[in-house]
C-alpha cells in the first residue's frame, strides 16, 4: 500500500546529511533538521554559526535557528529540542520519517503528542537521477581519480624487479603504503579527499575491502581501487584497475581477459529502461563462456563474489544496485561497473569505471585506458 502524504522530517547523519544536500543544496558540516511539507515548503534548521550559510546555499528552503524558534539557551545544542520546536511552529501531529531515524529523536517527538509513520523504501528517491549538474561534481571525483589512477601505475610501471621478485624504486622498496600515500596527495592536489584508497597485491586481492600492506611483487595482481569525494561538494568519484608488473601468469591472464570481457559486456548492456539485473546476467553469462564459474570451494565462495556494480553520487554506493534484483535504469543513473573475479591462491582481478546511464546506451564519465601487463 502506498503511504499517505504527510510532511517529510529527516535529521541524524551519514545519509540523513546527503539526504538534506541532494534536498536543498546546503552540505552540512554538522547536525542539522530539515522538515518538508506536503505542498513541497521546505524549513531547514540549522545552528546560528551555520545561519548565513545555509541562506546562501539552501535553494527554495526557509532557514531557522534555534533562536528563532525559542528554544532556550540550555537546549541550544539539543536537536531534539530544535525538531519539537519545528514541529509546534508549523502545527504537525503526523510526520513520515525513515526507518533509521533516530531513536532518542523518535521518542522525544512521541513523547510531544506527534506520531511517526516509519517507511522503509527510499524518500529521496530522485536521489538516484542525476541531474547535470551533479553530473558535472561527479565527473571532478572522477577525473581526480583518473589521474591519481595514471599516476600509480606510471609508477609502477617506472619500478624495477629485485632478485627476490619485490618492485624497487631507485633504493627503495615500493610498498602499498607509499604509493597509497602518492595516491592521497594527487588527490588533495584536485581538492578530493582520497582516504581508504585500496593498494593490495597478490593473495591480498582475495578479501574485496583490504586496503593492503608491505612490499609490492612482481608477477602477482596489484588491485587498485580509487574512490575519492570532493572536498566542496561531496561527491564521490570510483575507478579500480588491477595490473601486473613483469609477465603475469597465463591463469592470470585468462582472468584479466574475462573481466575486461565481462566489463565490456556490461557497458554494451546498459540503457535506459532495462533491468539492472540484465547487466548483471550479462557479465556472469560472459565468465561462464569463458569457464569461470561462481561456487564454494573447501567454505568460500570463488568466481564473481559481488554485484556487478552500484550507483554513485552523494554517497560512494548509493541506489540503483547493479545485480540480482529487478530495479529498472533510467536516464540519469551513474553506475559504477565493477566486474571481477576471485580465486583463492591466485587472487582477484577487478576493472571498476564509472558510467552515465542514457536512453540509448551509457557513457564514460571520465574515460581511462585500462592497462594490466607492465
Amino acid at each position: 500500500m502506498k503511504n499517505k502524504e504527510l510532511p517529510l522530517l529527516i535529521s541524524g547523519t551519514g545519509e540523513s546529511l546527503n539526504d538534506i544536500q541532494h534536498l536543498t543544496g546546503f552540505r552540512a558540516v554538522s547536525r542539522v533538521v530539515l522538515l518538508k511539507l506536503e505542498n513541497g515548503e521546505q524549513h531547514l534548521v540549522v545552528p546560528q554559526a551555520e545561519y548565513g550559510r545555509a541562506l546562501k546555499n539552501a535553494r527554495s528552503s526557509f532557514v531557522w535557528t534555534p533562536e528563532m524558534l525559542s528554544v532556550s539557551s540550555k537546549n541550544r545544542n539539543d536537536i531534539r529540542k530544535w525538531i519539537s520546536a519545528m514541529l509546534a511552529e508549523k502545527k504537525i501531529r503526523q510526520v513520515h520519517v525513515m526507518a533509521d531515524f533516530p531513536h532518542a529523536y523518535a521518542m522525544a517527538i512521541i513523547k510531544c503528542g506527534v506520531s511517526l509513520d516509519v517507511i522503509s523504501h527510499s524518500i529521496v528517491s530522485s536521489r538516484s537521477l542525476k541531474n547535470p549538474n551533479e553530473i558535472r561534481r561527479i565527473s571532478d571525483s572522477q577525473q581526480a581519480a583518473v589521474i591519481a589512477m595514471r599516476s600509480a601505475i606510471s609508477l609502477i610501471q617506472r619500478s624495477k624487479i629485485d632478485s627476490d621478485n619485490t618492485l624497487k624504486l631507485g633504493n627503495h622498496h615500493l610498498t602499498a603504503e607509499y604509493l597509497r600515500k602518492f595516491i592521497a596527495r594527487i588527490l588533495v592536489d584536485h581538492d578530493c579527499d582520497g582516504a581508504g584508497s585500496i593498494v593490495a597485491c597478490g593473495q591480498q586481492t582475495e578479501a574485496p575491502h583490504e586496503q593492503g600492506y608491505g612490499v609490492l611483487k612482481a608477477y602477482e595482481p596489484i588491485l587498485m581501487d580509487i574512490f575519492p569525494r570532493h572536498m566542496t561538494h561531496g561527491y564521490w568519484g570510483d575507478i579500480t584497475r588491477t595490473v601486473v608488473k613483469g609477465r603475469p601468469s597465463l591463469e592470470l591472464r585468462r582472468m584479466y581477459n574475462a573481466v575486461r570481457a565481462a566489463h565490456d559486456a556490461a557497458i554494451s548492456t546498459i540503457k535506459a529502461g532495462i533491468q539492472a539485473k540484465s547487466v548483471h546476467k550479462a557479465v556472469i553469462s560472459e565468465f561462464k563462456a569463458r569457464g569461470y564459474e561462481t561456487e564454494m570451494r573447501d567454505g568460500l565462495l570463488t568466481g564473481v563474489i559481488s554485484c556487478t556494480g552500484h550507483g554513485v553520487g552523494l554517497s560512494l554506493h548509493e541506489d540503483p544496485i547493479v545485480g540480482s534484483d529487478p530495479v529498472k535504469l533510467s536516464c540519469g543513473n551513474v553506475l559504477a561497473i565493477e566486474p571481477g573475479l576471485c580465486y583463492p591462491g591466485i587472487g582477484a582481478v577487478r576493472i571498476e569505471d564509472l558510467v552515465e546511464v542514457t536512453s540509448d546506451g551509457c557513457k564514460y564519465i571520465v574515460p581511462c585506458e585500462r592497462k594490466f601487463e607492465l
